[in-house]
């Protein structure tokens, strides 16, 4: 393979693992039984990971943080609220405004997704030290940043 070859597989392959393709193949596998045993979508599993660490947030804040579609948020926030996974409760100063929390009846099943995460993140990052992982973690951070100055700049 020549020099160019390689530089163009590398660069594929950076393209590849930050489209996340192969992330996303991972957590719909990896989620696969536990989405069938409750009866879950995808979606509705990525915002019960978000509001774990959100605790309290808004509908529009999912959206925007995981680059998501507002209807399909919608649905899936509604859905998860019908089964008692999520409260909605008004803002004080804007009633159209709902703030999502996640509710006591939803704590078997984050102690599982969670459990699904960590075994997912552990069999991704099993090989790394704990200089490359420190690493990684500081290369994602500045890489999230540079998405959002991107988006923030071609919206102005």
């Amino acid at each position: 393979m020549n020099s160019m070859d390689q530089q163009y597989l590398e660069e594929f392959r950076l393209d590849t693992f930050l489209n996340g393709r192969g992330y996303k193949k991972l957590r719909e596998n990896m989620f696969s039984e536990l989405r069938a045993n409750y009866k879950l979508k995808q979606i509705e599993v990525d915002i019960l990971l978000y509001l774990i660490g959100a605790k309290r947030t808004t509908a529009s804040e999912i959206y925007r943080q995981l680059n998501l579609n507002k209807g399909q948020v919608s649905l899936a926030v509604a859905s998860l609220c019908r089964r008692g996974y999520l409260k909605a409760e008004a803002d004080a100063g804007d009633r159209r405004l709902m703030h999502l929390q996640l509710t006591d009846e939803a704590e078997p099943l984050i102690r599982e997704i969670q459990a699904v995460r960590k075994k997912a993140q552990s069999f991704l990052l099993q090989d790394f030290s704990p200089s490359e992982l420190e690493a990684l973690c500081m290369l994602s951070m500045r890489l999230c940043s540079n998405f959002e100055n991107y988006i923030r700049l071609s919206c102005v």
